[in-house]
Protein backbone atom coordinates (compact mmCIF):
# COMPACT_ATOMS: atom_id res chain seq x y z
CA UNK A 1 0.00 0.00 0.00
CA UNK A 2 1.52 3.47 -1.17
CA UNK A 3 0.59 6.65 0.62
CA UNK A 4 -1.31 7.65 -2.78
CA UNK A 5 -3.46 4.41 -2.77
CA UNK A 6 -3.66 5.25 0.94
CA UNK A 7 -6.58 7.49 0.90
CA UNK A 8 -8.69 5.80 -1.49
CA UNK A 9 -8.61 2.83 0.33
CA UNK A 10 -9.28 4.51 3.36
CA UNK A 11 -12.60 6.01 2.07
CA UNK A 12 -13.64 2.37 0.36
CA UNK A 13 -13.13 0.58 4.22
CA UNK A 14 -14.75 3.59 5.93
CA UNK A 15 -18.00 3.38 3.21
CA UNK A 16 -18.01 -0.30 4.35
CA UNK A 17 -17.66 0.30 7.63
CA UNK A 18 -20.22 3.06 8.15
CA UNK A 19 -22.76 0.84 5.86
CA UNK A 20 -22.68 -2.25 8.71
CA UNK A 21 -25.29 0.42 10.80
CA UNK A 22 -27.10 1.67 8.18
CA UNK A 23 -28.67 -1.84 6.28
CA UNK A 24 -29.32 -5.23 8.22
CA UNK A 25 -30.20 -8.18 7.19
CA UNK A 26 -32.09 -10.56 9.47
CA UNK A 27 -33.60 -14.00 8.99
CA UNK A 28 -37.03 -14.14 11.80
CA UNK A 29 -40.02 -16.53 12.17
CA UNK A 30 -42.45 -15.45 8.79
CA UNK A 31 -44.12 -12.49 9.09
CA UNK A 32 -46.10 -12.23 5.73
CA UNK A 33 -47.91 -8.92 6.78
CA UNK A 34 -43.97 -7.51 6.72
CA UNK A 35 -44.01 -5.63 3.25
CA UNK A 36 -41.65 -3.58 1.20
CA UNK A 37 -41.48 0.19 2.63
CA UNK A 38 -42.96 -0.70 5.66
CA UNK A 39 -41.45 1.25 8.49
CA UNK A 40 -40.51 -0.76 11.49
CA UNK A 41 -38.51 -0.94 14.86
CA UNK A 42 -35.46 -3.40 15.03
CA UNK A 43 -32.85 -4.24 17.09
CA UNK A 44 -32.57 -3.80 20.83
CA UNK A 45 -32.84 -0.16 20.51
CA UNK A 46 -36.15 -0.40 18.36
CA UNK A 47 -34.16 1.58 16.20
CA UNK A 48 -37.11 2.96 13.02
CA UNK A 49 -35.87 1.16 9.73
CA UNK A 50 -37.74 0.75 6.72
CA UNK A 51 -38.08 -2.23 5.13
CA UNK A 52 -36.02 -2.81 1.56
CA UNK A 53 -37.06 -6.56 0.81
CA UNK A 54 -38.90 -9.52 1.97
CA UNK A 55 -38.03 -13.23 0.77
CA UNK A 56 -40.37 -16.07 2.59
CA UNK A 57 -39.27 -19.50 2.28
CA UNK A 58 -41.30 -22.55 3.74
CA UNK A 59 -39.44 -25.62 5.22
CA UNK A 60 -41.59 -27.29 7.80
CA UNK A 61 -42.14 -23.85 9.27
CA UNK A 62 -42.24 -19.60 8.13
CA UNK A 63 -38.99 -18.20 7.93
CA UNK A 64 -38.14 -14.85 6.25
CA UNK A 65 -35.00 -12.89 5.20
CA UNK A 66 -35.57 -9.00 5.52
CA UNK A 67 -33.23 -6.58 4.48
CA UNK A 68 -33.78 -3.63 6.14
CA UNK A 69 -32.38 0.64 5.92
CA UNK A 70 -31.96 2.44 8.80
CA UNK A 71 -34.83 4.85 8.56
CA UNK A 72 -33.53 8.35 7.48
CA UNK A 73 -30.15 7.18 5.80
CA UNK A 74 -30.09 7.68 1.90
Amino acid sequence: LTAAALPAGYVDWATEHMSRDIEWTANVIGYPEIQPADVIGYKASNVPAIVMETEITFNGGLREKIVLLKQGVT
